[in-house]
């Protein structure tokens, strides 16, 4: 792609981690000044491998993997380039320091601008005000709900609207309240002191190195991979590999292996 570096070694590897910005923005004029206003609507986390072979190698894996990123799906040839040569040109300028390591963490921030008309600015910017209200009121139902009030909806409703009032809205519809109801009840947050269940010491919890990564392969929980630095637990009797979180979450609804169903000890 126009680039043309010394081949690198061919036994590191680089773990990757993008982070995508994706930034909404409008312009217009008001009493004869420009009014700029933006909105950054989601940040993107995607991990991949890259294999540190020739550098053709890398800038055609690299540009393979920007493609399966869904937030930079419409970028143009030329920006989606400009991502590609700016981190091989970062990897090389930056060789000495990890051209004798075997496993390269590197995060990449990516910032997508999009323009939009003043119109669908407004209606986003609204739309996030309301989503923002949202997260906070169920933060504080977090904070408010003890696990007892599961037994009553009564008690849980009015403890749902006293953390609703809390944030100055007067008037709201029963069926938001029924929906937050029907969320406490069903949401992990949430668990009957009956499913506080522990991993047993007979698993064994341990930090994900770089040989690892490739052994273990894909958690079968949540269908990711095992990333360098992260938390896995090997479960007792029949030696599964898996996140520690998702581990963790799956116990309390089963005391079953996920991969094999033979009873966690």
């Amino acid at each position: 792609m126009g680039l043309e570096y010394e081949e690198t070694l061919t036994y590191a590897q680089f773990l990757v981690e993008v982070e995508v910005d994706v930034v909404y923005v409008s312009e217009h004029e008001w009493g004869g000044k420009k009014l700029v206003r933006s909105l950054l609507v989601s940040e993107y986390d995607y991990c991949f491998r890259v294999p540190c072979f020739p550098t053709r190698v890398i800038k055609d894996v690299l540009a393979f993997e920007v493609d399966k990123i869904s937030s930079l799906a419409r970028l143009t040839a030329d920006d989606k380039t400009s991502v590609v040569h700016g981190l091989v040109d970062h990897l090389m300028n930056q060789r000495e320091t990890w051209s004798k390591q075997r496993w390269v963490p590197l995060l990449v921030r990516v910032e997508k601008i999009i323009m939009l008309p003043p119109v669908d600015m407004e209606t986003m910017l609204e739309e996030a005000k309301e989503e923002k209200l949202h997260k906070a009121i169920t933060f504080k139902i977090i904070e408010m709900v003890d696990r007892s009030l599961e037994k009553s909806d009564d008690l849980l409703m009015n403890t749902i609207r006293d953390a609703i009032l809390e944030f100055g809205l007067t008037q709201f519809p029963d069926f938001y309240v029924e929906s937050l109801v029907r969320w406490v009840k069903s949401s992990n947050y949430f668990p009957p002191r009956v499913s506080e269940l522990r991993l047993h010491p007979n698993h064994k919890c341990f930090t994900v190195l770089g040989p690892d990564m490739d052994l273990f392969g894909t958690c079968c929980i949540c269908q990711e991979d095992f990333f360098l630095g992260g938390e896995a637990t090997i479960t007792s009797p029949c030696s599964h590999v898996f996140h520690t979180r998702c581990i963790e979450d799956w116990i309390q609804r089963s005391q079953k292996c996920p991969l094999c169903r033979l009873q966690l000890s």
